[in-house]
């Protein structure tokens, strides 16, 4: 018997006996009746004080039991749950033990399965070898034999082919000799062909000579013995130059050669004068017919405009009228035009102070023909080369060393400087010490030449003494400009 159960039998008996003393205490209460004590002796009354002394003490006495009966019963709760803990953990207990014992059953299962199976996929390798060895030796058979009759179909084959390599060579020898003959008879032929090809050639070459001649003729486009049958714009082409500089830096020289008043004869030693000067573009001003002997002298592409003759050495995209669109590069094109004005009231002139006047009385004109040149360029790269009848404002101050000379003011440049800018003047710092003068007679010292520009980089500029020109009566010089074109 366990522990357990002898605890909870002695629990039991204490709470019989306990109950049992309980109940005869509580019996033996019912029957005792206490008379009033104010009716008995003084002896009865000590033995019923001493009677309610011994009720009350086992009244106590019962209150105590009654406490030890509840405290047993409380022990006996807890001794109970305490054994209900005990069975629940013997009961897990014998459950884990038990399952650790089936676990190990069923592991001794599987290990047992997975060794049959291991046995098993041992023999079916075995068994899957063996049925492979056999199918290696039967291929291995096979194939021999295979072997064998190829080697049987190619040795049968060669033979062929070489019996067939035989026949071919024959024929093909048959057939060397009869392209041999065939190509003596095609060399003969050829040579026959080229003979009569060569002849047609130079027959051709001959016409295409002539008819290239005529082409140039026609190209050159020479100008009339009468410059009053020109037809504007004049284009003449002895060289046929077209050469296109490279976009990443475009510099142009320029040059203005002005030749109003200047005899043929000096004309031509002008030309001779800048021959070799390797300028883009010179423009030439004054009479068509100095311009036209001027351009033949000089002996360069040409294109004659209604105000002035422009000698290029890049390439014409197309002219008109007024102005001429040239290519530069490959990406860069500019504009041209030429303005001449008549300049004899100057070259003439005896008193400044009549040239003056002369000038205001025909400015309305002169800005009109300018001002409808210039709205003909386009809105990018443009050079106009003028040669004026009047000075620029922006020269004529009281500070100059020109003694008829006050503040005063020009229709033409006044108009033309805010569209275009002047290039002698944005180049030089003043009109005090860089004058530019053009045109030089007895009575006046003025810049009458101008070149204008929009949307390109002004470098320099310079006044140039020219062999015809300069040492002419009266003095001219002409103007020479270098620019960046962006």
């Amino acid at each position: 018997m366990s522990r357990l159960k002898i605890l909870i039998i002695f629990l039991s008996a204490l709470l019989i006996l306990s109950g049992c003393a309980t109940y005869t205490s509580s019996q033996g209460m019912e029957h005792l009746d206490l008379p009033r004590y104010s009716d008995l002796p003084e002896t009865r009354i000590s033995a019923i004080n001493a009677e309610a002394e011994r009720a009350a003490e086992e009244a106590r006495l019962e209150a105590e039991a009654r406490a030890r009966a509840e405290e047993e019963a409380r022990l006996a709760a807890e001794a109970k749950a305490e054994a209900e803990r005990l069975e629940t953990e013997r009961i897990a207990e014998e459950a884990r033990l038990e399952a650790e014992a089936r676990a190990e059953v069923e592991r001794l299962e599987a290990e047992r399965l997975a060794e049959e199976a291991r046995l098993k996929a041992e023999a079916e390798a075995k068994a899957e070898a063996e049925r492979l060895k056999a199918e290696r030796l039967a291929e291995e058979a096979r194939l021999k034999a295979e072997a064998e009759a190829k080697a049987e179909a190619e040795r049968l084959e060669a033979e062929r082919l070489a019996e067939e390599a035989r026949l071919k060579a024959e024929a093909e020898a048959k057939a060397e000799a009869e392209r041999l003959e065939a190509e003596r008879i095609a060399e003969e032929a050829r040579l026959k062909a080229e003979a009569e090809a060569r002849a047609e050639a130079e027959r051709k070459a001959r016409e295409a000579s002539l008819a290239a001649s005529l082409a140039k003729l026609r190209r050159i486009n020479s100008y009339p013995a009468d410059a009053k049958d020109l037809r504007i714009p004049h284009v003449w082409r002895p060289v046929d130059e077209q050469l296109l500089k490279s976009d990443s830096f475009t510099r142009l020289d320029v040059l203005l050669i002005p030749l109003s008043g200047i005899s043929d004869e000096n004309v031509l030693r002008s030309a001779a004068s800048v021959a070799d000067m390797e300028a883009d573009f010179i423009f030439v001003t004054g009479p068509v017919s100095s311009q036209i002997a001027f351009a033949k002298a000089l002996y360069r592409d040409a294109v004659t405009l209604s105000g002035g003759t422009v000698i290029f050495r890049s390439e014409l995209l197309s002219a008109d009228e007024y102005t001429a669109l040239f290519r530069v590069s490959e990406s860069k094109d500019i504009q041209l035009t030429a303005v001449t004005e008549d300049n004899s009231s100057a070259r003439t002139a005896v008193k400044p102070v009549d040239w003056k006047e002369y000038l205001l009385l025909t400015s309305e004109k002169r800005v009109e023909e300018v001002k409808d040149i210039t709205e003909r360029l386009s809105d990018t790269e443009a050079i106009m080369a003028l040669s004026a009848a009047e000075p620029s404002s922006l020269d004529w101050t009281i500070f100059t060393p020109y003694s008829y000379r006050s503040d005063a003011s020009f229709p033409v440049s006044d108009y033309l400087n805010t569209v275009l800018s002047d290039t002698f003047r944005a180049t030089h710092f003043s009109e005090e010490t860089s004058g530019g003068i053009t045109l030089e007679t007895k009575v006046l010292s003025e810049r009458l030449d101008f070149l204008y520009t929009k949307g390109i980089i002004e470098v320099s500029s310079s006044t140039l003494a020219v062999a015809g020109l300069t040492d002419a009566e009266p003095k001219r010089f002409a103007v020479a400009a270098t620019y960046l074109l962006p």
